[in-house]
């Protein structure tokens, strides 16, 4: 069928990228540690939660250390550039709007997230692997920025559509020195935060209040990973 060989195409053309990527990787950094990766599910779908400190190098160790083919949630303003398209694309990212971006709060904007979540949704429901950074800007704070709820909210619609248990793995990424070239960076696995039916359960009752309850437990993993000060 004519979906099956883009499919292939287009797995090809992720391990490409990922392959080049992981060499840009390190070529940047002397010393990539990588710890708790036996925390990864091997199969089936999870949630990749990270902080954020270093823009577009965050995704690139993620798709490189984890090992799972993952697909990122990426802002749709990136998807502007004709060079950063293609590769988002073939990255299989998915874009979203984010308020920052567009200040308006729009019926539209609004529209386009609904289907960034039916694209993510469909993913995990196929036992795929999807990247989130919840603090949601980029940023060069020495402490974690307040966590969105929309990696909660992903976990929650996730495992009341497929019935299963979807985990949420928080990311640290601690970087010597962010900008400099051969700094150094540690990548650290967490233990999922499972999402099963009785979160889904609390979820029914008040979907606010457990999105925010699940952000907190992701806040507390995420702080473990992380230096704050």
């Amino acid at each position: 069928a004519p979906w099956i060989a883009y499919a292939r195409r287009r797995m090809v053309a992720y391990r490409v990228l990922r392959w080049l990527v992981g060499g840009l990787v390190r070529a940047f950094f002397r010393q990539v540690e990588v710890v708790g990766t036996e925390h990864v599910p091997s199969a089936g779908p999870v949630i990749l939660a990270g902080n954020h400190p270093n823009s577009l190098i965050d995704p690139a160790l993620v798709i490189t250390t984890c090992g799972r083919i993952v697909y990122f949630a990426a802002k749709d303003v990136l998807f502007r550039s004709r060079i950063f398209r293609v590769v988002l694309r073939a990255l299989g990212a998915v874009p979203v709007a984010r308020r920052e971006d567009h200040g308006d709060g729009s019926a539209a904007s609004g529209a386009k997230n609904e289907q960034a979540f039916e694209a993510m949704f469909a993913v995990l429901g196929g036992g795929g692997a999807i990247g989130i950074f919840p603090e949601g800007l980029s940023h060069d704070a020495a402490h974690l920025m307040r966590l969105k709820t929309g990696a909660a909210r992903l976990a929650l619609g996730a495992a009341e559509r497929t019935g299963a248990s979807v985990p949420i793995c928080p990311v640290g990424l601690t970087f010597i020195n962010p900008k400099r070239f051969r700094s150094r960076v540690l990548v650290q696995y967490g233990p999922p935060i499972e999402v099963g039916p009785a979160e889904v359960a609390a979820a029914k009752a008040d979907p606010v209040q457990a999105s925010r309850d699940l952000t907190a437990r992701l806040e507390h993993a995420l702080r473990g990973l992380t230096v704050n000060a």
